[in-house]
């Protein structure tokens, strides 16, 4: 019988709902993102905004139809963010920021 490590890795494994249609993108340490559900008219999305801990929306990342490509966005938005900023993040943090990838990868992909 599968455990629950044999699941692949999914993004959703990082958010956090503080409240209804508002979810966190947490890090090692805090969130680094927000997801806010929308809605116009009919039509359902969601907004990714960057964390902040004075205001919690910090700028504007993208918008997504679902929320699962909401947070695959926001952990990539993450992953370039920590790679230009070498001074900020250590470059061991750019690719193992999914505990169950390998060393040398982010989340199963190659880390750039």
């Amino acid at each position: 019988m599968p455990g629950p490590t044999d699941r692949p890795w999914s993004p959703l494994m990082l958010l956090s709902e503080p409240e209804a249609g508002v979810w966190l993108v947490n890090g090692q340490h805090q969130p680094y993102a927000i997801i806010r559900i929308i809605r116009r008219g009919d039509e359902v999305g969601y907004r990714v905004n960057a964390w902040t801990p004075q205001t919690g929306d910090g700028e504007v990342v993208g918008y997504w139809r679902t929320l699962e490509a909401s947070a695959r966005q926001a952990s990539d938005w993450n992953r370039a963010r920590a790679a230009s900023r070498p001074e900020v993040y250590p470059a061991h943090w750019v690719g193992t920021m999914s505990p169950s990838a390998p060393p040398g990868t982010f989340h199963g992909h190659a880390a750039v």
